[in-house]
């Protein structure tokens, strides 16, 4: 089986927003184990359906090097200080910007078998939980940073446009 490709900027799609999973159907327990092996092929963390261009609320994210499926995740709040860290993005290749982000989380999902679970997570956890539903909401990293940051990044982000 060949690895989903990941879906880089400009695209559209990384800039919609996802549609809900009503039905967990054999299609999407199918994409599951594609976007885990996508990830750990482009040596991700996490994964959003976005990036390998399905509109649908899936994200992989791993912890411990343990990947974990989660469908329709929502962040029911956020605490703890704010912190600024370095982040990339497989859809933004060789790109790393600042991004502020809560230090802890509470989310809640579906898992593949229909279960809604409460995660309560923290530090790079938590920013990986962000990133990703960023990511079903239809914004890049490059979204949150300030305009300046983002005019001096204005010649990386061109080169991805056309490549």
């Amino acid at each position: 089986m060949d690895t989903l490709p990941i879906t880089k900027y400009p695209s559209s799609i990384l800039a919609q927003k996802s549609e809900e999973i009503l039905d967990i159907t054999p299609s999407i327990t199918s994409l599951a184990p594609q976007m885990v092996d996508a990830m750990r092929a482009h040596d991700g963390i996490g994964l959003a359906g976005p990036q390998v261009d399905v509109r649908k609320r899936i994200i992989i994210v791993l912890e411990d090097k343990t990947p974990y499926v989660f469908l329709n995740p929502k962040i029911l709040k956020q605490y703890g200080g704010k912190i600024p860290e370095e982040e990339g993005c497989l859809s933004l290749p060789g790109l790393y910007v600042p991004v502020t982000r809560y230090e802890n989380v509470e989310v809640e999902c579906q898992t593949l078998e229909g279960k809604t679970v409460r995660i309560t997570a923290s530090d790079l956890l938590a920013r990986i939980f962000q990133h990703e539903i960023d990511h079903l909401n239809g914004t890049l990293i490059i979204d949150r940073i300030g305009f300046w940051k983002r005019f001096k990044i204005r010649k990386e982000l061109d080169k991805l446009n056309t490549t």
